[in-house]
């Protein structure tokens, strides 16, 4: 099997590059040791037999952030939160994918896709198939954040439109490629305006969130109720499904739906009898059974969805259309 080549980042970036030139399989233990060296945390990481190819690690500083370049096969990451050291991580997929995982959000990012993680609270890194990243660490100390700063930017992919995130990525993508060619001095200055502009885009991210008014939740809570509704006959239109169309967490969904005093699921279901309730009262679809007009919004089970509109509407769907045919209704 042909071997891949690995660029060599030179002096005076200094570079640890670790491989394994007798196997084509890079150990559990190997991306341990690569990992715990980036997050400076205890991990744990799985890897599928024979599932990974060729892989290595190198890494270096830019002033005060440190660099790391890792490529590797699909494995899973599992980190202990280390608020002793905290660091805010910035990853850039330049190959591949990763799916991270942290403060209740799921990110699946793409080739090319920007996320960040803190390492002061748990987290989860997947990456599903053979990939490379470009990982820059910063102190907490040194962007000037608290931890409550990047919990509401973490595990949240970041749009490549032309703008501050695309500014960042296409920094990150060119210090995994030419960071060797720099000498100390510039590294260092160069390394202090990329984390002034790491900060900024925190910054960025939280002044926009605290600017999302009551109103701007509205729009989007409507937003998502056309989208159901649109959706209704749909047996797969779940709260997960619906959460993952608008590529929000399940949780913000649920707070979205609460500020109604209800929720996803609630609401769905009570629209879907509401439109069961509409069809056993019109006069041109009494040819359907009662199983069949559940059935085309989506509720399947005939039971429940006897048992559900009778809490909705006080008698089952047999008895209202009983009641319609003897005129009393």
């Amino acid at each position: 099997m042909a071997k891949e080549s690995q660029p060599a980042l030179r002096r005076p970036f200094e570079a640890t590059f670790r491989r394994n030139s007798e196997t084509p399989v890079v150990t559990t233990e190997e991306l341990s040791e690569m990992w715990r060296d980036h997050f400076g945390t205890s991990v744990r990481v799985n890897v599928g037999e024979g599932s990974s190819r060729l892989g290595g690690l190198r890494c270096g500083t830019l002033g005060t952030a440190s660099l790391s370049v890792l490529r590797a096969g699909p494995h899973t990451v599992t980190a202990k939160p280390s608020p002793a050291h905290a660091h805010v991580h910035f990853l850039l997929v330049v190959s591949g994918s990763a799916v991270l995982a942290q403060d209740g959000r799921r990110a699946e990012v793409p080739r090319q896709g920007l996320v960040c993680l803190d390492s002061s609270r748990r987290f989860g890194l997947t990456v599903p198939e053979k990939s490379s990243i470009v990982a820059i660490r910063v102190p907490h100390s040194v962007l000037r954040v608290r931890a409550a700063d990047t919990a509401r930017v973490t595990a949240l992919p970041w749009s490549r439109e032309p703008g501050l995130v695309k500014v960042v990525g296409e920094a990150l993508a060119g210090f995994g490629q030419y960071a060797g060619d720099l000498d100390d001095d510039i590294a260092g200055l160069i390394g202090a305006s990329f984390v002034n502009l790491l900060a900024m885009l925190i910054r960025q991210h939280r002044d926009t969130e605290a600017h999302d008014s009551a109103a701007s939740r509205e729009a989007l809570l409507e937003e998502v109720m056309r989208y159901c509704l649109e959706h209704l006959d749909d047996v797969d239109l779940t709260p997960r499904a619906v959460a993952r169309a608008h590529h929000m967490s399940i949780r913000r969904l649920q707070q979205l739906f609460a500020e109604r005093g209800t929720s996803p699921a609630r609401w769905i279901r009570a629209e879907r009898l509401a439109r069961c309730h509409d069809d056993l009262r019109n006069p041109a679809k009494r040819h359907l059974s009662v199983a069949t007009i559940g059935e085309r919004w989506g509720l399947l089970n005939a039971s429940h969805f006897s048992r559900q509109f009778r809490g909705q509407y006080g008698v089952t769907p047999s008895e209202l259309r009983n009641l319609l045919l003897a005129g009393a209704a």
